[in-house]
């Protein structure tokens, strides 16, 4: 068995015990991502996969490799963030830096999940408001089809749930940067 097979095994047997299991699924996740396994299942893309073969909605897919990301970039281990679930990774991951994580890491351990959105998000209407006031907007336009139309505003919902904002700019910046950083991993 090829280890593309015994991972796409793995994470059908991980999936159904997800919250017990979630940091070993982010991590087979991740790795089926990073390394395509995807294309040998016969997918086009991961998320085409996760939504043929698993009980899992790609959101949480995403929040998963999204979480492995982050720690992976800030030289961080599960250990680090035990205890932890993983919605409440989820909330944290797209506002942890060098800077912030050992705070941002002990809210989320102390925290209930809703109190911690709130903080978050009261944090980033700060922010945004601040950059308002420091930054001057330009419009684009773009025009689309129906389908392409339904495509991008699905993305962009999604992306919004993921980072926590209700910015449809915010969500599109996130989309495109993580888009750049997927290039530079490959």
């Amino acid at each position: 068995m090829t280890r593309a097979e015994q991972v796409r095994q793995q994470i059908k047997e991980l999936q159904n015990s997800l919250n017990e299991n979630y940091m070993a699924l982010a991590d087979l996740l991740y790795e089926a991502w990073i390394e395509r396994y995807y294309l040998e299942y016969g997918y086009s893309s991961l998320y085409e996969y996760i939504e043929a073969e698993l009980d899992i909605k790609p959101r949480k897919a995403a929040y998963l490799i999204s979480i492995k990301k982050k720690l992976l970039k800030l030289g961080l281990d599960w250990q680090d963030v035990e205890g932890i679930g993983w919605r409440k990774l989820g909330c944290i991951s797209s506002h942890l830096n060098q800077d912030n994580y050992k705070e941002l890491i002990e809210k989320a351990k102390n925290l209930s999940l809703r109190e911690l959105s709130a903080e978050l998000s009261q944090s980033e209407t700060d922010t945004e408001q601040e950059n308002k006031e420091e930054t001057h907007k330009i419009r684009m336009t773009i025009m689309l089809d129906k389908d392409s139309m339904d495509i991008v505003q699905t993305a962009l919902d999604e992306a919004k749930h993921i980072w926590n904002t209700q910015s449809n700019s915010e969500a599109l910046k996130n989309i495109c940067y993580e888009w750049f950083m997927s290039l530079e991993e490959n």
